[in-house]
């Protein structure tokens, strides 16, 4: 028989190219799944550290919401007792529905309703709204309890609302037919045979929305580029598991607080109902898209939840399959090719150069998808450590290829910086030990992951070890951590590493510096260059600062707007402050260039000492506050420090200042219209416009006081743009009711005309609105005519080329000359209410309206006549022939919802 002598050569290839095979595959697969295990626990690591981000800045907003409701509490405590003391000793058949109907206004409530016991319940009496009458509380539960302890003297022990003696309030509730939020009071301190129910809006809680700093947070995580956050959702578990119809507390009833859950799966309502201390993670797809979805408890009953976006992933594995692919058919490929080597003596040229190019390209394509660097190192006898087996991208960029290393020490292949680097990790590996290290070469950051191979004698011989570039992964957790921490815009530290800081300070138990430094008409300059130049000042005004203050005791930080705070740590005494003080103010003064221009900028300080002035933050912020508003009332680009004596106006100035730059936002802000009266066609033509502010805890404030602080501290224009647009929208609502009035007045300030840019604010307005502007009269105090007239006339011929009437307010105070009426663009003048109020005892007084009124006549002026309040006034001015009145005779200034009755109604005079 014929022996085959290939036949053992040809089972030797197959064999070992099965075994290589083999151990490719395997290699390559302990590669792919450690990584993919790491990578798993570095988004396992990111999702914790946005839950925790999160977390914080819902504790946050919860804190500011519990405080501003609790004021809200504190308003509606004080009305009811008010009311309760007016009501005491009257039975509810006494009390009539415009009896009611005053309180409320008085009080300014959105409604006022009073129970009656009633089959062991109550129902509503009398209210202000008749859809309350014979409501029952039958069904109420928690709110039906609280009112059976209040109307039996006892103390409400409901864990709901908040409750004081004789009182008690329940939480934010919202309306079905407006969704709007209210809170409803309950009083009865035994003096009445009724329990009073105040009902005051309470939107400026904006409890629904109080994540809404959440919420930007939430969006910058997910907009931040070098991760792969899809979404960020923080769930209300009870509402989730048990969606409400109606919401009525928005905290307990709606399912979603936060963000979005539009990555809804089949999975949340299980793992929601049973999730309690440890995070839970789920991978599905969605919409075709490959998702991880965490589960993360928040609180017992708030859960975050974070999906991850699966896609490049996915990737990764379909290139690892493609290799595993590759591996096997370039190992039959070269077997085949060793079998038709041994069966044929030599190969054609061109076949040869075929095989080779055909393997070096499924080689190359297989580097291409491997980690940035695969390696294998031995150590000899001699301890000498040399690398045996080198691939990917890293080693291509070190020029370490497997041809080049063999027999080479590790040491003569790295620079020194880097072989000092990686070497301690090594010498772990070779000591039987798996490590994991992070180094950084040529800016870029990779995970260094090294495992002990082989061993002879319990001794490590080889370890192979790979590299994952990391940068994207590290940036994003440092952009995570820098929004947390520090101000976008200028780079200083933002409130809550201010917070943070201040906590340091305090612990030290050491004297410390609060400057609290706000910027003097930030917002006239703001409005005048543009917000990109107002942004850019503001990184300016940083960098001056920090330029001034000592470094090494000091720290800066932006509160928001233009306001920052300084701390200055273990001060000697006093003039030390002084000192930097006036530094700071000498740093801003230097003017600001911009595009040419040059612009000055002053800034007013306030500073409060540790332990003098407080020995916790919030009463050191707010005696810096004070000392703040005091520097601005005296001397603007100045300081102060606290001092006991400012009292306690300072600090209700304070608040209400920063109230009012809110106060548009939380819908406090309201317009009450007074009717004008016109003489010859005895029929109401027009109103005015009328602001009114509806404070949280001092009630209704008059205008005489808040417009002034307005004026003071450059609110005005904001103001009065909320009070323009508001009226001219009012107007067209009331013509699409069937109300047809000639004209709506409108007033500014003085500091408003010298805006340059009120002209086209009013143009948009007017624009936005779709409001006529031959319907609109601006009017504006006699006293901004005085100064600046050339100015003045030119902003007013403006707004008269518009269409707009304008009139001249509180004509007659100035003791100005009428003659100068000439030069004005004006078509109406409104006499002063001190001389119409004097009419009756005074013949000089009707003597001067007389004459103004002739005098307006001749010049084809029309007249107003304001505060008109008496019959005998009334008369008096139609013999005068004043064209219109306007005053309490006719009417106080009403609601929008009143003015169509009053005016159908009105008798004529």
């Amino acid at each position: 028989m014929k022996l085959n002598k290939k036949a053992p050569i040809n089972k030797i290839i197959i064999k070992s190219g099965i075994v290589l095979s083999i151990v490719g595959i395997i290699l390559i697969s302990i590669f792919y799944f450690t990584e993919r295990k790491d990578r798993n626990e570095r988004q396992w690591q990111e999702a914790n550290a946005i839950a925790d981000i999160v977390k914080h800045s819902i504790q946050t907003n919860t804190e500011t919401v519990r405080r501003n409701e609790a004021l809200v509490d504190l308003s509606l405590y004080h009305v009811s007792t008010a009311i309760a003391q007016e009501l005491a000793g009257k039975s509810i058949e006494e009390i009539t529905d415009e009896q009611l109907r005053d309180l409320k206004d008085k009080w300014d409530l959105y409604d006022l309703s009073l129970f009656i016991p009633y089959n062991d319940h109550f129902r509503v009496a009398k209210s202000t709204d008749y859809k309350e009458l014979g409501l029952n509380t039958k069904d109420w539960g928690y709110w039906d309890t609280a009112l059976q302890q209040l109307y039996n003297l006892k103390s409400v022990t409901v864990n709901k609302g908040r409750a004081k003696k004789h009182f008690w309030v329940g939480p934010v509730s919202r309306s079905e037919i407006n969704n709007q939020f209210f809170k409803y009071a309950y009083y009865y301190d035994g003096t009445t045979d009724f329990i009073i129910n105040p009902l005051k809006y309470a939107g400026d809680l904006n409890r629904f929305i109080s994540h809404s700093n959440t919420n930007n947070l939430i969006n910058k995580i997910i907009d931040s580029e070098h991760h792969h956050v899809s979404e960020i959702a923080i769930i209300n578990k009870q509402a989730f598991l048990f969606p409400q119809e109606t919401i009525i507390e928005p905290e307990k009833d709606l399912a979603i607080l936060g963000g979005t859950n539009h990555y809804a799966i089949k999975e949340d309502n299980p793992i929601i109902r049973s999730i309690l201390t440890e995070s839970q993670t789920v991978t599905t797809v969605v919409n075709d898209k490959p998702i991880k979805k965490v589960y993360v408890p928040i609180t017992k009953n708030q859960v975050l939840t974070i999906v991850l976006d699966l896609s490049e992933e996915r990737e990764r594995e379909k290139k690892f399959l493609s290799i595993l692919v590759t591996i096997f058919v370039f190992t039959s490929f070269t077997v085949y090719i060793l079998l038709h080597l041994t069966n044929r003596k030599t190969l054609s040229v061109l076949e040869s150069d075929f095989v080779r190019l055909q393997i070096a390209e499924e080689f190359k394509r297989t580097i291409e998808i491997l980690p940035e660097a695969i390696f294998k190192l031995e150590r000899d006898d001699q301890q000498r450590i040399s690398m045996t087996y080198s691939e990917g991208r890293l080693m291509e960029q070190l020029n370490i290829s497997t041809s080049k290393v063999k027999g080479v020490e590790l040491k003569n292949l790295f620079n020194e910086r880097l072989y000092q680097s990686v070497l301690p990790s090594v010498l772990e590996a070779f000591d039987g030990k798996p490590t994991e290290t992070t180094i950084t070469f040529q800016n870029r950051i990779y995970d260094l992951v090294i495992k002990p191979t082989t061993s002879c004698d319990q001794v490590t011989r080889e370890i192979a070890g790979y590299a994952v570039d990391v940068t994207e992964k590290k940036d994003s957790e440092q952009k995570i951590e820098y929004l947390a921490y520090y101000d976008d815009l200028t780079g200083l530290p933002n409130r809550n590493h201010f917070q943070m800081k201040s906590e340091q300070f305090l612990n030290q138990e050491m004297n410390f510096a609060l400057f609290f430094i706000d910027l003097d008409n930030f917002k006239t300059i703001n409005d005048t260059l543009g917000h990109n130049a107002g942004d850019e000042l503001l990184i300016l005004v940083g960098k001056r600062i920090q330029q001034v203050v000592p470094k090494e005791s000091s720290f800066l930080a932006r509160m928001g707007g233009d306001e920052f705070t300084l701390m200055i740590d273990s001060f000697e005494d006093r003039s030390t402050i002084i000192g930097i003080a006036e530094q700071i103010i000498d740093a801003l003064r230097i003017p600001f260039i911009f595009d040419d221009k040059s612009f000055l900028l002053t800034a007013s300080i306030g500073i409060s000492l540790y332990p003098e002035d407080g020995s916790d933050l919030n009463t050191l912020l707010k005696n810096a506050d004070i000392a703040m508003y005091n520097s601005k009332e005296n001397n603007k680009n100045g300081y102060s420090f606290y001092q006991f004596s400012m009292g306690d106006e300072t600090e209700r100035n304070i608040l209400l200042v920063n109230d009012l730059r809110k106060a548009v936002l939380k819908n406090e802000l309201f317009l009450l219209y007074q009717p004008q009266y016109h003489m010859l066609g005895k029929h109401i033509d027009g109103v005015e416009a009328l602001v009114r502010w509806n404070h949280p805890k001092y009630g209704v404030i008059s205008p005489l006081e808040f417009i002034s602080l307005a004026e003071k501290y450059n609110i005005i224009d904001e103001l009065g743009e909320w009070v323009l647009k508001t009226a001219c929208i009012q107007f067209n609502q009331w013509k699409k009711d069937g109300l047809i009035l000639d004209n709506i007045a409108v007033n500014l300030s003085k500091k408003q005309l010298l805006n340059p840019n009120l002209i086209v604010r009013i143009r948009d307005i007017l624009k936005e609105t779709h409001f006529n502007p031959a319907h609109l009269t601006l009017e504006i105090t006699e006293s901004a005519t005085v100064e600046n007239v050339a100015e003045i006339t030119e902003v007013l011929h403006k707004i008269r080329d518009m269409g707009i009437t304008i009139a001249i307010d509180d004509f007659g105070i100035e003791y100005s000359s009428l003659s100068y009426l000439k030069l004005l663009p004006i078509d109406y003048i409104k006499i002063d209410r001190a001389f119409i109020n004097e009419m009756e005892q005074n013949a000089k007084s009707e003597g001067i309206v007389k004459l103004i009124i002739e005098f307006a006549n001749q010049l084809n002026l029309d007249v107003i006549a304001e505060g008109v309040e008496t019959k005998y006034q009334a008369d008096m001015l139609k013999q005068f022939e004043c064209e219109k009145l306007q005053g309490y005779y006719i009417s106080p200034p009403i609601k929008s919802s009143e003015l169509k009755e009053f005016v159908f109604d009105k008798v004529k005079i």
